[in-house]
């Protein structure tokens, strides 16, 4: 029997915020950017052909 293609597994991308504290605003702010980074690298095709 031939092989099936399988699709690879997603990227997983961890960010450590620190959500408390006089830190708060700047977590919330570099969490929404992580964000927008994956979803325009994911729309963009991903990583050799692998989401994040």
């Amino acid at each position: 029997m031939g092989a099936m293609a399988q699709t690879p597994p997603p990227i997983k991308i961890g960010v450590l915020l620190i959500d408390g504290g006089p830190f708060a605003t700047y977590a919330s702010l570099v969490n929404y950017g992580a964000r927008s980074a994956i979803d325009i690298l994911t729309a963009e095709g991903g990583a050799l052909g692998r989401k994040f």
